[in-house]
């Protein structure tokens, strides 16, 4: 459920609140059968779905939140945006097979997360030409997860179809980031055709960690600058043209990088990843065309990396980049009929210990993307049929994610008692491994058991009908 609630207060205020309960889970008798847990050795080859699943812990996702944003056009001169957040969310996963010197024990983990927060923001027009945007963000993150061991006696007997409780244990070392930024953000028409902007942001987070398997505990924390500029040409002809420099940064997961063996808070302070892009670019609208081009360089000096023995990330001392080209093309005809389609080019590398740069894994590396579409509307009705296309992506230790192509289909009839729309996903049925799929048989396998559990197939033929009415 999904409700939004808008209040017009005064002429220049407003108030907006919105509210979400969501819940998604499994329910059903259908589980995945292996023949030979109780084999010597045990292995998890010839798995098969049958009936008979039942587990004390079956995945499920449950998300409450609430969101509230206030608005006044004219406090103290300036537009004032106040927002305030809360979100929990608590979602458990699949038994999942873990080796060790017995055969295979299952477990499943359970984890916590609430987040809340509030951004507070001012817009200002200094002059006719000079414009400001500044406020604070403040944020709270909590963390924290448990894992239950399922009965080996029980899973092995039942093929892992039936899971009972044995043990419940913490999963990830539970934390608190406590964090608060302040950003200023400038712009300058500095001439009919040229416009100028620039701003720098300042964070701050504050990190708790709770002790986990016997290492304590701590608090550590960490702050980043980042910085952006750009500069827009606009020929006036519909033709537009920009260079900019940005920064940002990625923190890794607390839970991923102190849940491992051995690894202290006090000894391994945590600390942001910042990357720098810089990009040129150019696009044009008018008559019956809309395009846009650009390409990007961005690099970093550290990396995360995923441990497949662990499942926990480390930050590597190794650089990486990313570059690449975004492009997007629009015909309009008279008509009502539109033909487009979007490109993505993009290669992902890091540095080996020769500093020579190599592919990066396909577990962190993205895919190159095409869409191409044909459109048509004449305001009552309208028709979409969508190509969407992923590139073929090889790392450098000859690791593979296979590219595949499906078809979308949208129909829209709008009548006197609202819109009805009827959409068709995966429109030729195509059979494919999905990207995650591909990712995970190379992240899981072969150490949690053979590549074709964690093959993941994308879903086939889906209808949706919809309705909806505005009144």
């Amino acid at each position: 459920m999904l409700g939004n609630l808008d209040f017009q207060l005064t002429e220049t205020q407003t108030l907006a609140f919105t509210a979400q309960i969501y819940r998604s889970r499994y329910e059903g008798e259908r589980g995945v059968y292996f023949p030979n847990l109780d084999a010597d050795p045990a292995n998890l080859e010839g798995a098969e779905i049958r009936d008979g699943f039942e587990a004390d812990r079956e995945p499920e996702t449950d998300r409450k939140l609430v969101n509230l944003q206030y608005h006044h056009a004219d406090l103290l001169g300036q537009d004032f945006y106040l927002q305030a957040y809360h979100r929990e969310e608590e979602a458990s996963f699949h038994p999942f097979p873990y080796p060790g010197a017995d055969g295979y024990t299952f477990r499943a983990s359970k984890q916590n997360t609430d987040l809340s927060g509030i951004k507070a923001l001012f817009d200002a027009e200094v002059t006719d030409t000079v414009g400001l945007t500044y406020g604070v963000d403040l944020d709270r993150e909590k963390f924290d997860a448990s894992q239950m061991t399922f009965d080996k006696a029980v899973s092995d007997a039942t093929g892992g179809l039936v899971q009972e409780e044995a043990s419940v244990t913490p999963r990830y070392p539970g934390y608190q980031v406590d964090g608060i930024a302040g950003f200023v953000q400038g712009e300058w028409q500095a001439t009919d055709a040229i416009q100028l902007s620039g701003g720098i942001r300042h964070q701050t987070m504050d990190v708790e960690v709770d002790g986990f398997m016997g290492i304590p505990g701590g608090e550590n924390d960490y702050d980043a600058t980042l910085y952006n500029i750009q500069a827009l040409y606009d020929f006036g002809n519909g033709h537009q043209s920009w260079v900019q420099y940005s920064e940002g940064f990625e923190l890794p997961d607390p839970a991923k990088y102190y849940g491992r063996p051995g690894v202290s808070v006090s000894a391994n302070p945590l600390t942001a990843i910042e990357t720098d892009q810089v990009e040129l670019g150019w696009r044009y609208g008018g008559g019956s065309w809309s395009s846009q081009v650009a390409i990007y360089y961005a690099w970093s000096d550290e990396a995360l990396e995923y441990n497949s023995s662990d499942l926990s990330v480390d930050v590597v001392d190794d650089k990486k980049r990313d570059y690449g080209l975004e492009g997007a093309l629009t015909r309009y005809f008279d008509n009502g009929l539109e033909v487009g389609g979007t490109l993505h080019l993009v290669r992902s590398e890091q540095q080996d210990e020769d500093s020579d740069w190599e592919k990066r894994s396909v577990t962190t590396s993205s895919t190159s993307t095409a869409t191409a579409y044909l459109g048509w509307t004449d305001y009552t009705r309208s028709a979409r049929l969508q190509a969407n296309h992923i590139f073929d992506l090889e790392d450098a230790d000859g690791q593979r994610i296979d590219g595949y192509t499906t078809f979308d289909l949208v129909l829209g009839q709008q009548t006197g008692f609202g819109k009805v729309s009827l959409g068709v996903q995966n429109l030729l049925d195509k059979s494919y491994s999905t990207l995650w799929g591909q990712r995970a048989s190379a992240l899981y396998s072969p150490t949690y058991g053979p590549e074709y559990l964690y093959d993941y197939q994308g879903r086939g033929r889906t209808y949706t009908l919809s309705w909806s009415h505005q009144y």
